[in-house]
């Protein structure tokens, strides 16, 4: 962490539905921070710390991933995970003046602001796009499949390693530092939480929130790293273009793990945007 930073508060929140973990950081402005599929909020820990301007970062662990757990088994989808995250700002009374979200991260937020949040959203690695091709049938399935299988979580963690993490982000196009193999290897050995985001992807539908877009009434900046393999750059270039307040912004330099490789950049863009609101 650096010199300075403010402290991270872990908070446990209880909902209807979810025993929550929230890493809470700084106070001033809030921005929801909203993590990717396979995550946790403690991704977001490395921007709160690069960024020393006076905002206060809420970063939950999604349900069933990280250190927060489903009271409902084997819930997950989009619109579900919302609505769980709508019942978590009303117990904290928390209205966010921006939602930043990662990779799936991303969808949860831009479904957020449909439902009614009035927030900017940001989002980096923005995986908001239906799969293409033949994609479109085997992934759905295979999670599918995957959640079916009770044993799959625990052969997953136990054959988890430090440099099978390592491989995994330097194959999403990012650098792989320090802070995201040990997070990342500390969070692919745990059975919960790999079975919290099997059973997440296994209901895992943006075609619906790929046709309602247009309907977004509040501004959206998305961020691409060139050298993300996981989020198709020209797909991205053409639905900005056919959305007048979706602006896209892509940093050659990076990848998948944009945010977690580079969080000064990442907390400097997160800023800006949130101070051109406010003009």
């Amino acid at each position: 962490m650096l010199s300075g930073a403010p402290m991270t508060e872990l908070r446990v929140v209880e909902t209807r539905g979810v025993a929550w973990r929230v890493d809470v950081t700084g106070e001033g402005r809030t921005v929801l921070c909203l993590h990717g599929a396979g995550g946790a909020g403690a991704s977001w820990r490395g921007v709160a710390a690069a960024e020393a301007s006076a905002l206060q970062w809420v970063a939950p662990d999604l349900p069933g991933q990280g250190g927060s757990r489903s009271k409902a088994p084997g819930r997950g989808g989009l619109e579900a995970v919302a609505s769980d995250l709508r019942d978590l700002l009303a117990t904290l009374s928390l209205s966010p003046d921006l939602v930043v979200g990662h990779s799936a991260g991303v969808a949860i937020a831009l479904q957020l602001a449909l439902d009614g949040l009035r927030a900017p959203v940001l989002g980096f690695a923005p995986a908001i796009l239906p799969f293409d091709g033949p994609a479109a049938l085997m992934m759905p399935a295979l999670a599918r499949l995957t959640a079916l299988n009770p044993f799959a979580p625990y052969a997953i963690a136990s054959g988890t390693s430090r440099a099978g993490v390592r491989a995994m982000i330097s194959g999403l196009g990012s650098r792989a530092t320090e802070d995201s193999v040990a997070l990342y290897t500390h969070l692919l050995s745990d059975p919960a939480h790999v079975g919290g985001t099997i059973a997440l992807m296994a209901r895992w539908d943006v075609g619906r929130l790929a046709t309602r877009l247009k309907r977004l009434d509040v501004p959206v900046a998305l961020v691409l790293g060139g050298r993300d393999p996981a989020v198709p750059a020209a797909a991205l270039q053409r639905l900005a273009a056919d959305h007048a307040r979706i602006d896209l912004q892509i940093l050659p330099e990076f990848g998948h793990l944009l945010h977690e490789e580079a969080p000064r950049i990442a907390g400097d863009l997160i800023t800006a945007f949130l101070d051109r609101q406010n003009d």
